[in-house]
């Protein structure tokens, strides 16, 4: 009994001598296969189709400053497409190229932490509520191409103190609505429209001065601005719509 014990013994003591040399899920002897090396980063930024930029990746929307390159695919970047950056609080500035036509509706909405961006000279339109509730821009500088303020477009840009209206002849409704640090407005002498609401609340406007153009004024245009003390209207204005 004690010898088959004894063999029995041997037997394990041989088992875990070749294991320990060998390896054990090894009986050849072969070396492990290495790890695999971890996935790289997906550093696409842009989700874009035929020129026209969609939205941004997950990676896209970690990225506190974002420039837009004039072709993606091989096709050149037109559009700005509606929502694109829709609530994106991580970016503070945004370059955009001298390709862009259009800026969609919403396209900048609520982007909270943006303090800086470009409007190429190739921009012919923005839409509504594109840059509603912005509110860490302190300046925009218009294109001359840019005619029509569409409503809301300015919305709640609490800290937008200085843009250039020098070129535009429609001003739409709520275009800068809540906008309280808009410090002066030049309008061009070509307006024609101020739609309601357009400059309620305002609060860092003193005095305005509508150009002879101006043929209609919404109700509230001019409504709630606290610092407002005055205001020339010329006899070009036919209606005057009250709040």
């Amino acid at each position: 009994m004690k010898k088959i014990f004894s063999a029995i013994t041997l037997i394990l003591l041989a088992t875990l001598l070749v294991c320990s040399v060998f390896g054990c899920n090894n009986p050849q002897g072969e070396e492990n296969p290495p790890s695999p090396p971890p996935a790289e980063q997906d550093t696409t930024i842009f989700v874009a189709n035929n020129g026209y930029i969609v939205g941004l990746t997950d990676y896209g929307k970690t990225l506190t400053e974002i420039e837009i390159p004039d072709k993606i695919d091989g096709k050149t970047i037109t559009i700005i497409g509606e929502d694109a950056f829709l609530n994106n609080d991580k970016v503070t500035k945004i370059t955009l190229p001298n390709t862009v036509k259009v800026i969609e509706k919403g396209a900048f909405y609520k982007c909270t932490a943006l303090t800086e961006i470009n409007l190429p000279n190739s921009l012919e339109s923005i839409g509504e509520q594109a840059f509603a509730y912005c509110e860490k821009i302190i300046y925009i500088i218009l294109p001359e191409s840019i005619k029509t303020i569409e409503m809301c477009t300015f919305l709640h840009c609490s800290r937008l103190a200085i843009i250039n209206l020098e070129n535009v002849d429609y001003i739409s409704d709520s275009a800068f609505e809540r906008c309280t640090s808009l410090l002066n407005v030049v309008f061009s002498e070509s307006l024609e429209y101020i739609g309601a609401n357009a400059f309620r609340a305002t609060g860092g406007l003193t005095s305005i001065k509508i150009p002879d153009s101006v043929i209609f004024i919404g109700a509230n245009a001019f409504a709630d601005c606290t610092s407002l003390t005055s205001i020339e209207i010329p006899n070009s204005v036919t209606s005057i719509l009250s709040g």
